[in-house]
């Protein structure tokens, strides 16, 4: 009875997932509507803060046009700014929002001219209170250094902006107003006055796609911008003279969501201002990402995570297991190891199971 137990937990560990399940809300390439109608009644044309119809609902339409965004995959949603696109996913009796256990991640491609000249942004915020504000995107005004409040920062265009958020800590002095990504002067190639001008714009990187993304925990916010959409440090690529994986900026501050979460999923201008030049988005995303909680899985105690833990959490709290599967094995004298694979836990059960049946005869 015993083995016939344990190798029925054998094929359910075999099947077990390596990572828990995120929850995609959104997902979009544009490639599947015909016209504008059809984007229309997936992205609904509002206004600034997105409770009422525009007054020029086509500001974002559909468009295949390589000339005009050159590397542009298959189709995009061209926006010239003045009103934005809001997904019909989110609304006031469905809002999401960051949770110790659960994570918010939005991420989207822009198209970027080399002038820069433009306010346009993918953003979420509670429409309701007006509250949390998140913008990814670019901007065309000079910013304020939120870490003493005073300090000018010249626009660099490439963007991000956090208002409205609850409470905020670290080095902040005041919530993140409009912010530029910083990027590394390797890539600061514009001469002027036969230097380099120390900042890093479209004027030196030139007309392209870009990967703008942002992760929201319960007491932090990550943005980041990988220019060029190729996965690579690019500021790094030029300096060292080879391709380095890695996104170009990231910045990470100390910061909540207000209660009540995101009710509004847009691209498009942010908060409705007018834009000098329009952009184009594509694969756009917004997912729940479930978080791993530590803890809870050293069932003796004694110090470590191993399979008679496993034994113990199916017996008595199976919700653990795939908690189990990323803590094993865990010594505290030698720091976690790597998750094991689900045919690596079956060999310790069998372990396991060889050693018990051995004590029952």
């Amino acid at each position: 009875m015993l083995v016939r137990s344990i190798s029925a937990l054998l094929l359910a560990v075999i099947a077990l997932p390596l990572a828990y399940a995120d929850t995609t809300i959104v997902d979009d390439n544009f490639d599947s509507y015909n016209n504008d109608g059809e984007l229309y009644a997936v992205w609904e044309p509002r206004n600034g803060p997105g409770n009422d119809t525009p007054a020029l609902p086509d500001d974002g339409i559909l468009s295949t046009d390589d000339g005009l965004f050159p590397g542009i995959d298959v189709q995009a949603v061209d926006h010239i700014g003045g009103s934005v696109l809001q997904h019909t996913a989110l609304t006031p009796a469905s809002p999401i929002e960051p949770s110790a256990s659960q994570s918010i991640h939005l991420q989207g491609d822009i198209f970027v001219g080399n002038d820069g000249n433009s306010r346009t942004s993918i953003g979420l915020r509670n429409r309701t209170n007006t509250s949390s504000i998140l913008e990814l995107g670019t901007w065309n005004a000079d910013a304020v250094d939120p870490t003493d409040g005073v300090t000018v920062i010249p626009t660099t265009t490439y963007a991000y902006r956090l208002i409205l958020f609850g409470p905020f800590g670290g080095d902040l002095v005041q919530a993140p107003n409009w912010q530029f990504f910083p990027l590394d002067l390797a890539l600061d190639t514009t001469p002027v006055d036969g230097e380099a001008d120390g900042v890093v714009n479209p004027v030196d990187i030139g007309a392209g796609w870009h990967t703008y993304s942002a992760t929201i925990t319960d007491t932090t916010v990550t943005v980041e911008l990988d220019l060029y959409r190729d996965g690579l440090d690019n500021g790094a690529t030029i300096t060292a003279g080879s391709d380095v994986a890695g996104i170009d900026s990231s910045v990470t501050w100390e910061i909540e969501t207000f209660p009540g979460g995101y009710d509004s999923f847009r691209i498009g201008s942010p908060s409705g201002v007018g834009s000098a030049n329009g952009v184009a988005f594509d694969n756009v995303s917004l997912t729940l990402v479930d978080e791993v909680l530590a803890g809870g899985t050293d069932t003796e105690p004694d110090g470590d995570v191993d399979g008679a833990d496993f034994l113990a959490l199916q017996r008595d709290n199976s919700a653990l297991i795939g908690q189990w599967q990323f803590d094993y094995p865990v010594n505290p004298a030698l720091g976690a190891a790597a998750v094991p694979e689900p045919t690596s836990i079956a060999l310790i059960l069998l372990s396991t199971a060889g050693l018990l049946t051995g004590r029952r005869r």
